[in-house]
């Protein structure tokens, strides 16, 4: 789950949950639709969510737009449409919004008839309509939201695992958790890994006064093999916390995520710092993407999380 905002009184605070669905992974053909659930006093059309509405830093290349009330199967809702590019090279997207019990929804596309939208509309299901539920998903990574989720991500990477919502002493909580399946061919995560790897993701609170990055983040990757090359990577030094040996090194060449920019200085690269660790015959990892203070702290916080 997401939490948005674009000033410090949060008056545009919207909190979103998407999914993303593709076919033909890494193909000319390759299709991509975006399903998003959000609640809260903002919405999606300002935070420039909608792949059908222009977005206001890009008016200049929208060639056309509309915007209509349109009922998709049984469900009233406005469809957003625009296209982009040159007359010979036009690219469309679409998006479809509406509302149910003070919830807002979207559906982002950009190849599919209105006919095949209507189908996925047609097929949402609330949660207490869902029962019987599989987590293996013929290989498919997935988010992590209550303790049936961890369970279920437990059963496929095989061992215990650490769960800190937070990192004490160093104001880093918890922003997102997810079971990465090593045979997932439909995400585009930045960095695939080689292993099924449990991956939550730390930030820090919009007004920290430690870290100078609202977008900062630690990655925490759990597996039972290593999962990044080292030989890729620039060492830094060994340390030791209570006993477990880590090893630092730095991306200096961006190998894994590409190069990152301060939030503050667009020119400005972000540090790229790794920590590997084997402990409790589990290999972990962390990547710290700016962030650079109280490194150590976050680590030991880490390193000492029992399992579970």
């Amino acid at each position: 789950m997401s939490t948005l905002f674009s000033d410090a009184n949060q008056a545009d605070l919207l909190n979103v949950v998407s999914i993303m669905f593709v076919s033909k992974f890494g193909s000319k053909n390759e299709q991509f639709i975006e399903m998003l659930a959000s609640k809260g006093k903002g919405n999606m059309l300002e935070h420039n969510l909608l792949w059908g509405a222009p977005n206001s830093q890009k008016l200049a290349q929208t060639q056309f737009f509309q915007q209509s009330e349109v009922t998709l199967g049984n469900v009233k809702g406005v469809l957003f449409t625009k296209k982009l590019g040159s007359q010979h090279n036009r690219k469309a997207a679409n998006s479809f919004v509406w509302q149910d019990n003070g919830v807002s929804y979207v559906i982002n596309w950009e190849k599919l008839t209105q006919k095949e939208i209507e189908k996925v509309v047609q097929s949402f299901t609330f949660p207490q309509q869902v029962q019987r539920v599989r987590y293996d998903g013929e290989g498919n990574s997935f988010p992590l939201y209550d303790e049936t989720d961890l369970l279920a991500a437990k059963n496929i990477l095989g061992f215990k695992v650490k769960f800190p919502g937070s990192l004490l002493n160093t104001h880093l909580t918890l922003n997102d958790s997810i079971l990465l399946r090593a045979e997932d061919q439909n995400t585009s995560y930045s960095f695939r890994q080689t292993a099924d790897a449990l991956w939550n993701t730390y930030r820090a609170p919009y007004n920290s006064t430690i870290y100078d990055g609202p977008n900062d983040e630690l990655l925490f990757y759990q597996s039972k093999v290593p999962l990044f090359e080292t030989t890729k990577l620039s060492f830094i030094r060994k340390l030791e916390i209570s006993g477990v040996e880590i090893s630092a090194y730095a991306d200096n060449n961006h190998v894994y995520f590409g190069p990152l920019y301060s939030s503050n200085d667009k020119s400005k690269l972000k540090s790229q710092t790794y920590y590997f660790w084997k402990q409790n015959n589990v290999y972990y990892a962390t990547a710290f993407l700016g962030l650079d203070k109280n490194q150590e702290d976050s680590l030991r916080t880490l390193v000492l999380t029992p399992l579970q």
